[in-house]
């Protein structure tokens, strides 16, 4: 009776906080082997050209940002699990990033094609999500008074992320979103918590 009502309360859950999760038809139950198969596959990302480079401009918080800044952070010796971007007096220290990267134009069309137009394949009934949450990198938006009003928190290790507000969009972290970001993250100069070999440098 227990394992039915975790199912039902998680599917209602994740139901009312993503799109693409639908619930089970009829009574609570486990799924079976082709439904698992097939929330799988679902949740695979696919190339979808659902926004042009001006219609994802308009997604806040990049509408707001006059720069964006991809960054890298040490976690302190003491934390184990569930660091986080490093703030102080409620704004990022700076001081304490170990690198950033201010990106051009060219460099936000393709974040926001990799954020926007890749996404869940279709629907899908469970969600999964890691236990662990170490993030050691994140995108910084910063408004035309030079304040960093906004961020997403990524780690990769564990494959989770952070934002810094419901308001902002940042579109489906299908399976391989995190592979895509890594690879973004590597060829503009970051990669602490982006490479494995570069945590124990």
């Amino acid at each position: 009776m227990r394992t039915l009502f975790f199912l039902l309360i998680t599917q209602f859950i994740l139901t009312n906080s993503y799109g693409q999760v639908k619930i089970l038809k009829g009574k609570p139950r486990l799924q079976t082997d082709k439904e698992v198969e097939m929330d799988e596959r679902n949740q695979d990302c696919v190339y979808k050209k659902k926004y042009t480079p001006k219609q994802r401009l308009l997604f806040f918080p990049f509408n707001k940002a006059t720069e964006i800044k991809l960054v890298s952070f040490v976690q302190p010796d003491s934390i184990i699990m569930g660091g986080k971007l490093p703030m102080k007096n409620g704004n990022v220290d700076y001081f304490s990033l170990k690198e950033i990267k201010t990106i051009t134009k060219l460099q936000i069309d393709t974040l926001t094609d990799l954020l926007f137009n890749r996404g869940y394949r279709g629907p899908f009934n469970i969600l999964s999500r890691s236990n662990c949450y170490n993030p050691r990198d994140a995108i910084l938006f910063i408004d035309s008074t030079g304040k960093t009003f906004a961020f997403i928190e990524i780690c990769f290790e564990c494959m989770g992320y952070r934002l810094s507000s419901n308001k902002i969009k940042a579109g489906d972290f299908c399976n391989q979103k995190y592979d895509y970001l890594r690879d973004f993250f590597e060829a503009n100069g970051i990669v602490y918590g982006v490479k494995k070999e570069a945590l124990d440098e």
